[in-house]
C-alpha cells in the first residue's frame, strides 16, 4: 500500500479467541485470531492501517510471530517497522521466547518496545489485589473489578465530571504540617510535581490532565 511505503512504522498486535462458524459443517467453534495494524508519525491525519485480523494456530508466541511475519511480508512493510506496541503478557514480552523477541530474531532487527500502558497498570492491580486478598487473579472478570467499573461509569465519573465539583474536595491545610517532617516533604514533592504536570504540553492527553 502506498500509504506505508518508505515510512517509519509502529506495529500493533493483539490476540483474542473468537467464535467461528465452519463453512462445511456449519458448526460453531472457537479459534485464535490476531489483529495486526500499523501506525506512523508520518501518516498525518490517519490514525492507523489495519493489515488484517487473521486466524492463528494458537496463542503461543511462535505461532503469533509467524502470523505477524507472514502479514508484514505480504504487505512488504518489514523494513519500515521500528517499534512494536503490544500488551504485557509473558507470551508477548518473554525475554527468551516472547513474540517480540522471536520477531526481532526472524526479521534480524531490534525494535523499540512500546508496551500498552493499560496492561502495565494491570500488573500493579494484580499485585495489589493479591497482597490484600491473598488470591491470584488471571483476568479482569473478578466481581470486584466489574463492580468498580460499573460504579465508576454510573456514579463517580458523572460526579467528578460535573462543573465546580473540585471545590468540594477535601484539601490539605499546608500550615498544619510540621515543617521538615516526612509528610511535609512528600506534600511539597507532590505539589511541585502537580504544578509542573499542569503546564502546557507536559501531558497533552486530556485524560492525563483530568487525572492531575
Amino acid at each position: 500500500m502506498k500509504e506505508m511505503a518508505g515510512k517509519h512504522l509502529v506495529l500493533h498486535f493483539d490476540g483474542k479467541i473468537l467464535k467461528h462458524i465452519e463453512e462445511e459443517s456449519k458448526q460453531s467453534t472457537s479459534t485464535d485470531r490476531i489483529a495486526i495494524s500499523v501506525t506512523s508519525p508520518e501518516f498525518g491525519d490517519r490514525d492507523d492501517i489495519l493489515l488484517g485480523v487473521v486466524p492463528c494456530e494458537s496463542g503461543k508466541s511462535a505461532d503469533c510471530a509467524l502470523c505477524i511475519q507472514n502479514l508484514c511480508e505480504y504487505f512488504d512493510v518489514c523494513d519500515g517497522i521500528f517499534a512494536i506496541c503490544a500488551d504485557t503478557t509473558a507470551a508477548n514480552t518473554g525475554r527468551n521466547n516472547g513474540t517480540i523477541v522471536i520477531l526481532a530474531q526472524v526479521l534480524q532487527k531490534p525494535f523499540l518496545w512500546l508496551l500498552c500502558r493499560h496492561h502495565i497498570s494491570e500488573l500493579t492491580i494484580k499485585a495489589c489485589y493479591q497482597a490484600v486478598t491473598g488470591e491470584k487473579t488471571v483476568g479482569p472478570s473478578r466481581k470486584m473489578f466489574i463492580d468498580i467499573k460499573k460504579d465508576w461509569t454510573e456514579k463517580y465519573h458523572p460526579v467528578l465530571s460535573a462543573q465546580g465539583v473540585t471545590a468540594h474536595f477535601k484539601k490539605i491545610d499546608e500550615s498544619a504540617l510540621q515543617v521538615g517532617s516526612e509528610l511535609h516533604r512528600i506534600y511539597l514533592e507532590s505539589k511541585s510535581f502537580i504544578s509542573y504536570a499542569l503546564e502546557p504540553e507536559v501531558f497533552p492527553r486530556g485524560d492525563y490532565k483530568h487525572l492531575v
